[in-house]
């Protein structure tokens, strides 16, 4: 089992941009649709207590992420921590610059242009 969730991640790891978009919208509908299943269920008993309508919209809240699930829609989050990752990467491995004359807009940077004649 843990071999297919391996198998599983590198597979959505190597989605192309749009599929991946695409699928984001759908986990969004998806979770948008249990939330509201969840105020509807919550909100809709009259005149009871509100430990009991919590109880029912925390008890049908979970209906969206299973439908993410089961449908294999991809939440955003997953996709731009695996980016965030990468980029943390390329920010901490050492790089090399070579070396130029400075440049005309570096010295006026630096106010060289300002020094009194």
């Amino acid at each position: 089992m843990f071999q297919n969730s391996i198998k599983s991640s590198v597979a959505k790891g190597e989605l192309p941009w749009a599929k991946t978009l695409l699928l984001a919208i759908m986990a969004g509908c998806y979770i948008s649709f249990g939330n509201m299943l969840a105020i509807v269920v919550g909100g809709g008993v009259p005149n009871a207590d509100p430990g009991i309508q919590k109880f029912l919209y925390g008890l049908v809240f979970p209906v969206g992420l299973m439908l993410v699930v089961i449908s294999g829609a991809e939440l955003v989050t997953v996709r731009l921590s695996a980016a965030h990752k990468r980029v943390f990467l390329l920010i901490s491995s050492p790089i090399t610059v070579k070396s130029r004359p400075p440049s005309r807009r570096c010295s006026r940077a630096q106010g060289d242009d300002l020094a009194a004649p």
